[in-house]
Protein backbone atom coordinates (compact mmCIF):
# COMPACT_ATOMS: atom_id res chain seq x y z
CA UNK A 1 0.00 0.00 0.00
CA UNK A 2 2.94 2.32 0.25
CA UNK A 3 3.14 2.39 -3.46
CA UNK A 4 -0.45 4.09 -3.57
CA UNK A 5 -0.56 7.08 -6.14
CA UNK A 6 -3.84 7.85 -5.69
CA UNK A 7 -3.69 10.73 -3.67
CA UNK A 8 -7.17 10.49 -1.29
CA UNK A 9 -6.33 6.86 -1.01
CA UNK A 10 -2.81 7.15 -0.33
CA UNK A 11 -3.87 9.67 2.51
CA UNK A 12 -6.57 7.69 3.76
CA UNK A 13 -4.16 4.39 3.88
CA UNK A 14 -1.47 7.05 6.08
CA UNK A 15 -4.35 8.19 8.41
CA UNK A 16 -4.92 4.83 9.22
CA UNK A 17 -1.48 3.49 9.82
CA UNK A 18 -0.84 6.42 11.86
CA UNK A 19 -4.15 6.00 14.08
CA UNK A 20 -3.17 2.45 14.74
CA UNK A 21 0.27 3.36 15.52
CA UNK A 22 -0.84 6.49 17.91
CA UNK A 23 -2.88 3.39 19.92
CA UNK A 24 -0.61 0.36 19.83
CA UNK A 25 2.50 2.40 20.20
CA UNK A 26 4.45 1.80 22.30
CA UNK A 27 3.12 -0.68 24.65
CA UNK A 28 1.40 -3.91 21.68
CA UNK A 29 3.80 -2.16 19.03
CA UNK A 30 7.05 -1.05 20.36
CA UNK A 31 8.70 -1.38 17.33
CA UNK A 32 6.42 0.52 15.14
CA UNK A 33 9.24 3.39 14.51
CA UNK A 34 12.34 1.27 13.80
CA UNK A 35 9.92 -0.68 11.69
CA UNK A 36 8.69 2.72 9.44
CA UNK A 37 12.15 3.76 9.68
CA UNK A 38 13.79 0.34 7.82
CA UNK A 39 11.05 0.83 5.81
CA UNK A 40 12.20 4.45 4.60
CA UNK A 41 16.18 3.23 4.34
CA UNK A 42 15.06 -0.05 2.16
CA UNK A 43 13.31 2.35 -0.01
CA UNK A 44 15.91 4.74 -0.31
CA UNK A 45 18.55 2.07 -1.06
CA UNK A 46 16.12 -0.81 -3.30
CA UNK A 47 17.74 -0.49 -6.64
CA UNK A 48 14.86 -2.07 -8.54
CA UNK A 49 12.56 0.84 -7.95
CA UNK A 50 11.68 3.26 -10.57
CA UNK A 51 12.37 6.79 -9.45
CA UNK A 52 8.73 8.09 -9.56
CA UNK A 53 7.88 4.59 -7.91
CA UNK A 54 10.17 5.67 -5.25
CA UNK A 55 9.22 9.49 -4.70
CA UNK A 56 5.19 7.82 -4.33
CA UNK A 57 6.61 4.94 -1.43
CA UNK A 58 9.07 7.68 -0.15
CA UNK A 59 6.48 10.49 0.72
CA UNK A 60 3.81 8.22 1.70
CA UNK A 61 5.99 6.99 4.71
CA UNK A 62 7.59 9.59 5.40
CA UNK A 63 3.99 11.40 5.85
CA UNK A 64 3.09 8.45 8.40
CA UNK A 65 6.20 9.47 9.86
CA UNK A 66 4.82 12.70 9.96
CA UNK A 67 1.39 11.80 11.63
CA UNK A 68 3.34 9.34 13.94
CA UNK A 69 5.72 11.78 15.12
CA UNK A 70 2.72 14.51 15.57
CA UNK A 71 0.60 12.51 17.55
CA UNK A 72 3.38 11.18 19.39
CA UNK A 73 4.36 14.40 20.16
CA UNK A 74 0.85 15.54 21.62
CA UNK A 75 1.12 12.91 24.39
CA UNK A 76 1.45 13.45 28.22
CA UNK A 77 1.78 10.10 29.79
CA UNK A 78 5.59 9.20 30.70
CA UNK A 79 6.19 5.85 28.90
CA UNK A 80 4.94 7.35 25.91
CA UNK A 81 7.22 10.81 26.27
CA UNK A 82 10.31 8.79 26.84
CA UNK A 83 9.43 6.61 23.88
CA UNK A 84 9.47 10.05 21.38
CA UNK A 85 12.64 10.81 23.58
CA UNK A 86 14.19 7.17 22.69
CA UNK A 87 13.51 7.35 18.49
CA UNK A 88 14.15 11.13 18.28
CA UNK A 89 17.92 10.22 17.38
CA UNK A 90 17.16 7.60 15.13
CA UNK A 91 14.29 9.84 12.99
CA UNK A 92 17.21 12.06 12.85
CA UNK A 93 19.96 9.73 11.54
CA UNK A 94 17.03 8.45 8.92
CA UNK A 95 15.42 11.80 7.89
CA UNK A 96 18.43 14.11 7.58
CA UNK A 97 20.44 12.54 4.51
CA UNK A 98 17.38 12.77 2.76
CA UNK A 99 16.80 16.55 3.98
CA UNK A 100 20.00 17.26 2.79
CA UNK A 101 19.24 15.25 -1.06
CA UNK A 102 15.98 17.41 -1.21
CA UNK A 103 17.69 20.57 -0.74
CA UNK A 104 20.81 19.64 -2.62
CA UNK A 105 18.06 18.70 -5.41
CA UNK A 106 16.14 22.22 -4.83
CA UNK A 107 19.33 23.84 -5.04
CA UNK A 108 20.07 22.60 -8.29
CA UNK A 109 16.91 23.57 -9.90
CA UNK A 110 17.74 27.02 -8.36
CA UNK A 111 20.73 27.59 -10.22
CA UNK A 112 19.82 25.87 -13.42
CA UNK A 113 16.36 27.72 -13.72
CA UNK A 114 16.73 30.93 -12.58
CA UNK A 115 14.71 32.96 -14.63
CA UNK A 116 11.91 29.56 -15.22
CA UNK A 117 9.44 29.57 -12.55
CA UNK A 118 7.45 26.76 -14.49
CA UNK A 119 10.35 24.80 -13.74
CA UNK A 120 11.12 25.56 -9.84
CA UNK A 121 7.08 25.00 -9.69
CA UNK A 122 7.24 21.21 -11.65
CA UNK A 123 10.39 20.91 -9.21
CA UNK A 124 8.07 21.23 -6.23
CA UNK A 125 4.62 19.35 -7.55
CA UNK A 126 7.32 16.21 -7.99
CA UNK A 127 8.48 16.23 -4.34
Amino acid sequence: MLDEDTPLVALQYCLVVAKIARWEFPRVWPSFAEDLLAQIQAIATDPSLSAARRGIMENNVLYIMHLFVKSLSSRTLVLERQSLRQITPLVFAVLAPIYAERIAQFHEVMLRNQNHISDIATFFAES
